[in-house]
């Protein structure tokens, strides 16, 4: 039998030893790391449950998406679910309660944190405990939940999003807390707190008419802010900022208040270990306390000097009003080039136009007293055209010539053509007709006050003129514009009517 050669047994054994101490300070640090407490994974596993329950009929494939966490208490954090820790954290454990894997380290990162960042290149979730959160357990979970949609933002290429806006960004997150947005301004403070207590107002609304109202004011207040941030800067970097913070954190926001919201409302119920909590509150009773002051935190926001935090509620505001304007505006959430005040201003301009919509019936008079009703010629294609006669209405002038061609064209494919004057006073309108023999014909559309269009035009919106509105053979309204519109472009939709 052959000896073993002593030189390959030292040489075997001397590689074995070189890998022992490699592995030696690994498996040391892994000892020397303790588990996580039981109770903090409790409030986790929560946030997943509700990530799983509600978060997903909010955010549709965030419960798909792969969020790590990153847990810091006074001692270690713990990196939970991550595909691959930075090589100081070391295994502590692969926990069958929140059956994920468990990596620990020696706390390198402040205790009072709640943020997400990119850690090891992966768009991570970090908070502290509710202790040093000052929080309790459910909301600990909420602010848990508003961190890790942030993490989902970063999968749906918000850097892209933040990037079209040409921001003077800096080389890390910071720049975003230390943007010199101007805050202490009196005037822009001002407009500010306008624009969180309309929105106060547009929550609080309780008709669909009141909501319209209480839009109009908000988009009014929100074009002011625009034109004076522009002004004072000489650029659009301090309104784009906001546009950005309103996105980011505004939508953060809205989405931890409507889990709150859902969990509240809801058959949710939390899972059996953190009910067991000491401070567990159930999130239908925490619901209650908040839903009765709807509308009221976005109310007196400026007045507070929150600087960068009237943003979220600004974005969140925003978002909240969305839901009662348009079920689908979150399509449009996560398109570049398309921020929250955009997908706002869409979105109300979708709810309050007549376009696919039965065309809102009408009897009105012509200047002989004759009674006319719109759904006497709603078998044929209707073109409504409302109009002033009064002399300031000149783009209305400049189109009467057109109109009167268009009928002339397509009246014998039964091409009806209704002119309905508004903001005409009687000695205007009867020059008007003293002096124009039109083809089509003409009704009052005025109430009492001439410049008050009768309660029946409500539904058309006809606060300035000209407005042209097209209807189909079905009653469907197929077309609507306000403003002077180019003769070439006027008949394209004309034509369109015979084409259905």
């Amino acid at each position: 039998m052959r000896k073993p050669d002593s030189r390959l047994f030292r040489k075997g054994r001397k590689a074995m030893m070189a890998v022992i101490m490699t592995l030696l300070p690994f498996v040391v640090l892994s000892q020397s790391i303790p588990k996580m407490k039981y109770e903090d994974k409790v409030r986790i596993k929560e946030g997943y449950h509700l990530l799983e329950t509600v978060g997903e009929k909010i955010w549709k494939g965030w419960s798909e998406a792969s969020i790590p966490i990153n847990f810091v208490d006074d001692e270690y954090e713990y990196l939970i679910d991550h595909p691959h820790p930075e090589e100081d954290y070391v295994l502590v454990e692969k926990d069958t309660f929140l059956r994920k894997t468990i990596y620990g380290r020696t706390r390198k990162t402040q205790q009072y944190i709640s943020a997400s960042y990119h850690l090891s290149g992966v768009p991570t979730a970090v908070i502290g405990t509710p202790k040093n959160l000052h929080k309790s357990s459910n909301s600990w979970v909420l602010a848990l939940l508003h961190e890790m949609f942030h993490v989902f933002q970063t999968n749906r290429n918000d850097l892209e999003k933040i990037k079209r806006l040409k921001l003077e960004r800096g080389p890390d997150a910071s720049w975003m807390l230390n943007f010199p947005f101007p805050y202490a301004d009196d005037t822009i403070r001002g407009l500010i707190h306008q624009l969180n207590y309309s929105l106060s107002r547009c929550l609080k609304a309780e008709s669909k008419e009141n909501l319209e109202f209480e839009i109009i004011g908000y988009l009014e207040i929100r074009k002011a802010f625009k034109e004076l941030l522009k002004l004072k800067s000489g650029n659009e970097h301090d309104y784009n900022y906001c546009r950005f913070q309103e996105w980011k954190e505004g939508g953060a926001r809205y989405t931890e208040r409507k889990i709150l919201e859902l969990a509240g409302t809801t058959d949710y119920k939390s899972i059996p270990e953190f009910q067991k909590l000491p401070d567990y509150d159930d999130f239908k009773e925490i619901w209650k306390r908040v839903a009765s002051g709807r509308g009221e935190q976005y109310k007196n926001i400026a007045s507070k000097n929150l600087k960068r935090l009237d943003f979220y509620a600004l974005g969140a505001g925003q978002a909240e009003v969305l839901d009662r304007l348009d079920e689908e505006w979150k399509e449009d959430y996560f398109k570049l080039d398309v921020w929250l005040d955009d997908i706002f201003e869409a979105s109300f301009q979708k709810a309050i136009s007549l376009v696919g919509k039965p065309a809102p019936g009408f009897t009105l008079k012509d200047f002989s007293g004759k009674e006319h009703q719109l759904k006497d010629y709603l078998e044929q294609p209707v073109f409504l055209f409302f109009l002033s006669v009064a002399e300031w209405a000149s783009p209305v002038h400049r189109m009467l010539p057109t109109i009167e061609a268009i009928q002339q064209e397509f009246k014998d494919k039964g091409l009806i053509i209704l002119g309905i004057i508004l903001m005409s006073k009687e000695s205007e309108i009867k020059e008007f007709l003293g002096q124009h023999k039109l083809n089509f014909t003409l009704l009052s559309g005025m109430g009492e006050n001439p410049y008050v269009p009768a309660k029946e035009l409500k539904p058309y919106r006809a606060e300035a003129v000209p407005i042209i509105v097209l209807i189909q053979k079905d009653g469907t309204v197929s077309f609507t514009h306000t403003g002077e519109l180019k003769k070439e472009d006027l008949y394209a939709q004309v034509r369109k009517l015979f084409n259905h």
